[in-house]
């Protein structure tokens, strides 16, 4: 698809939707405020017909009012109205219940001329447009029916009929007050007037008069006259869903139809209902207008055809539609004009750019323009330019780079071959590390174990000079316990020769007793003589004990001198081991960063024959650019880089030398 196309599309398309929009907003404005206005005027319609209807109502009323005024003065000139002594017999009828009773009622007389049966009264009245006039005589049941020109269904006057007690009409006659009103007459309603009459203070009869209340013919006409919106049309429905006022259904029962039984559930607030009509699929939808009218029991309606609401709108949507497709087509002649050119000339850019994308940087192109179009070729042209210069930078940058790459491969292998010759001898330098922590860490071992003794020899003599110092002390007790037996043996030989003295004075009878008193006297000396001999030996074993006490005394610190430079030996030799072990680590380390170092070194040297190769490349596609200038041949690289050659293995190391200057320099 080309630019233009996609151009005229997108404008196409905007342009359709905005169309749209605004066609479906304004139709909705239109709708809304059609629809609003016709609600306002089919209601003000509606309410006109009510208007008239209550008029008409009001006038009947008027003129029964007249006609009662009117017939009270024509009974009035026909003299006085009295009732005689004559009774009559008369068989009354319940216009309600249509039951027949006989009541007995005197004969009522005005002037000469007796009322009973006798209508010339009546119909004189009649004559002077009053439409109905009846003369009533209470009976016991109600108000009777004695001169009339209201007639039955049959046609026949309803003389003998009576009104029950229980209306309306006679519970406000029998107050004395005359009922004005709707009423039920014989057989249809009425607008009324019933008049008390009054004999010897008592209410004895009224006087009616009245007109029909339904008389439709004027009203016909001004509804027969009414057309809404071409075929719309007012009606009027009675309670019961007959069509008491219609075009073509007048008298038709139309209970079941959806337009009655919206009009009966409506609420009171409601003006507005929509159906069908006729009432089945086919019938196209209608909207009617309605308001209810409580004297004559009815329905004021209007209805209007839905398709002849709209009608306006659509032929407004038609000329929308229309003017619609004209713009479209003149925007697009417009559209073609100015956007031709700018098309031309995005073709020659197109073209341009074309070119530049194959190589060619010696294209050029005429720009005649002043707009955006114009910047855009003008930068075109520049970029040309640039471009040019750019590749003809960039080919002596390249040769730049592969001398450059060249000269760093040659230093990437000298770098190499040293730093094996560095990591080969800090192999041989961690190796005699190793040597030599071994042998501080069994000199530390062996210092440790040294230690462990002479403490434990220490802590030994320290436990014996205890020992002799408790052997001192019990020998102390042993010769304070040889002290009393030597007391005792005394004490003993005393009284050994107090016993003597006293068995020789006893004579015979204590010689006995003498020869025992001799022999514990002599084991008393004998006693003595071992207690003292133990006293003196106990007196030697004390001091040589106490010698010994001091032997040891003096030989435990010695021990404990000893033990502490042991101690400190094993220190010195843990030190000196941790500082070997720091040293291998440093040397290891030292190793790895060598062996990083050579490996860089070889990856630098890769890397360097890779730039001289991508050098060579990034040439050939340079030189897929074609400028004004002569430009050089691809870079090649006459000399090969340098391989990779291993490092000869340095000479030997003197490992015992070295482990030997290391220990000096830790020591």
């Amino acid at each position: 698809m080309t630019l233009k196309t996609r151009i005229n599309t997108l404008i196409a398309s905007i342009l359709v939707i905005i169309f749209t929009s605004l066609g479906i907003t304004l139709f909705q404005t239109i709708r809304h405020d059609l629809v609003t206005e016709t609600d306002q005027r089919m209601r003000d319609l509606v309410e006109d017909l009510h208007t008239i209807l209550n008029d008409h109502v009001k006038m009947k009323q008027e003129q029964v009012n007249i006609s009662m005024n009117l017939a009270q003065e024509m009974m009035k000139s026909a003299g006085t109205l009295k009732a005689s002594s004559d009774l009559l017999m008369i068989n009354g009828t319940n216009q309600s219940t249509g039951g027949t009773k006989a009541y007995s009622v005197n004969r009522w007389v005005i002037g000469n001329e007796t009322i009973h049966g006798s209508n010339r009264l009546v119909d004189l009245i009649q004559s002077q447009s009053v439409e109905a006039v009846t003369i009533f005589q209470k009976i016991d049941d109600g108000y009777l029916r004695i001169a009339t020109n209201v007639k039955n269904h049959d046609g026949s006057r309803a003389i003998n009929t009576f009104i029950p007690n229980d209306s309306d009409v006679i519970k406000t006659v029998e107050k004395g007050e005359t009922y004005r009103g709707r009423a039920w007459v014989v057989n249809d309603w009425y607008l009324t007037a019933y008049q008390p009459i009054v004999m010897d203070g008592m209410v004895k009869g009224m006087l009616f008069v009245g007109v029909r209340e339904k008389n439709y013919e004027t009203l016909k006409g001004i509804f027969a006259s009414k057309k809404y919106y071409n075929n719309g049309y007012p009606f009027i429905v009675d309670e019961t869903g007959t069509f008491v006022i219609h075009p073509n259904q007048e008298g038709k029962n139309m209970a079941e139809a959806s337009f009655f039984q919206q009009l009966k559930t409506a609420s009171p607030n409601e003006f507005k209902t929509e159906y069908r009509w006729p009432d089945n699929k086919d019938g196209k939808m209608k909207t009617q207008y309605f308001k209810y009218f409580a004297p004559y029991k009815c329905y004021i309606s209007t209805s209007i055809y839905n398709d002849d609401l709209y009608a306006r709108i659509s032929r407004l949507m038609n000329v929308l539609l229309i003017g619609m497709v004209v713009s479209l087509v003149l925007f697009f002649a417009l559209l073609s004009w100015v956007l031709n050119p700018i098309i031309n000339k995005i073709k020659e850019m197109a073209a341009m750019a074309k070119r530049i994308a194959e190589g060619d940087l010696t294209v050029h192109i005429v720009n005649d323009r002043h707009d955006e179009i114009g910047v855009l070729a003008i930068a075109l042209q520049q970029m040309s330019e640039r471009l040019k210069d750019i590749v003809s930078n960039l080919n002596v940058s390249i040769q730049t780079l592969a001398q450059a790459s060249e000269e760093l491969n040659v230093a990437a292998q000298k770098v190499s071959i040293g730093s094996n010759e560095q990591a080969s001898s800090a192999e041989e330098v961690s190796s005699a590390m190793e040597e030599m922590a071994s042998a501080i860490d069994q000199n530390a071992e062996n210092a440790y174990k040294t230690s462990s003794a002479a403490t434990l020899s220490s802590q030994n003599i320290e436990k014996g000079n205890l020992i002799v110092q408790e052997t001192v002390k019990s020998m102390s007790q042993i010769a304070d316990k040889i002290k009393n037996i030597n007391n005792i043996a005394m004490q003993t030989n005393i009284l050994a020769l107090n016993a003597a003295v006293e068995a020789a004075r006893a004579g015979e009878h204590g010689r006995g007793f003498a020869v025992v008193a001799d022999e514990v006297c002599k084991l008393a000396e004998m006693s003595r003589g071992a207690a003292d001999d133990i006293l003196k030996l106990s007196s030697q074993g004390v001091t040589i004990s106490t010698q010994a006490g001091d032997i040891l005394n003096q030989l435990v610190p010695e021990m404990q001198k000893t033990s502490a430079m042991v101690d400190e030996i094993a220190a010195s030799s843990l030190q000196q081991q941790s500082g070997a072990e720091q040293i291998n680590v440093a040397v290891n380390q030292l190793s790895s960063i060598i062996q990083q170092n050579s490996a860089s070194a070889e990856e630098m040297a890769a890397t360097s024959e890779e730039l001289t190769q991508q050098a060579e490349e990034l040439s050939k596609l340079i030189g897929f650019f074609k400028t004004d200038q002569l430009h050089s041949a691809p870079i090649t690289v006459n000399e090969p880089p340098l391989s990779y050659r291993p490092p000869q293995k340095p000479g030997g190391i003197n490992r015992k030398k070295l482990k030997q200057e290391l220990i000096l320099e830790m020591n």
